[in-house]
């Protein structure tokens, strides 16, 4: 996926989500920013991506759990009233 100029690459096979949201930008450093959440930051002290390791669980998980509890709340709600997230 490319939008705006923010790239997101996901590896499988190591179930790494890697966010690149400056393509041309030399690292100067990688810091951790959380558990399995890394930031490569650039020489100006830009983020130029996050790494996520084990994003299936770190991201994937939490997403699928946030989107059931937005459907259990729409189905709640009566005919005619708008969801709100």
């Amino acid at each position: 996926m490319d939008r705006a100029g923010v790239k997101v690459d996901y590896d499988v096979e190591n179930d790494i989500l890697y966010i690149e949201f400056k393509k041309n930008g030399k690292v100067a450093d990688t810091v951790e920013i959380g558990d399995d959440i890394f930031a490569d930051v650039g020489e100006n002290g830009e983020i130029l991506g996050i790494e996520i390791w084990n994003a299936s669980k770190n991201i994937i998980e939490q997403i699928a759990t946030q989107i059931e509890e937005i459907i259990e709340k729409h189905r709640k709600l009566k005919k005619g009233k708008t969801l709100q997230v």
